[in-house]
């Protein structure tokens, strides 16, 4: 897969891929979205600004699956691939010692 990296916002780019010399956790800037250095590349390699809904394209996915149930999901899951099973007719596997 290719991304073209000029499309991003260069905070967005820091917030996504991890760099050698830019620490992943950066420090958080005391003046947030007022700071006239935020063009600046060595000011945001170093201090994080705060986000908003205009500039970054991962916070309108926040919280999408608050209202799945995760654990149900799974149980149901279980429950299917094991009627599948007794339904075929499958034989249940031994236990195999691989180590020498």
């Amino acid at each position: 897969m290719v991304i073209n990296v000029q499309n991003f916002v260069p905070e967005d780019h820091l917030n996504s891929f991890s760099h050698s010399n830019i620490r992943d956790i950066r420090l958080l800037c005391k003046h947030t979205d007022k700071c006239n250095d935020r063009r600046n590349p060595m000011h945001l390699a170093k201090f994080l600004h705060t986000i908003t809904y205009e500039v970054s394209g991962v916070v309108r996915y926040y919280n999408l699956n608050k209202n799945i149930n995760f654990v149900l999901n799974e149980l149901n899951s279980i429950k299917a691939i094991t009627r599948y099973v007794k339904t075929k007719q499958w034989e249940t596997l031994t236990s195999v010692n691989t180590s020498s």
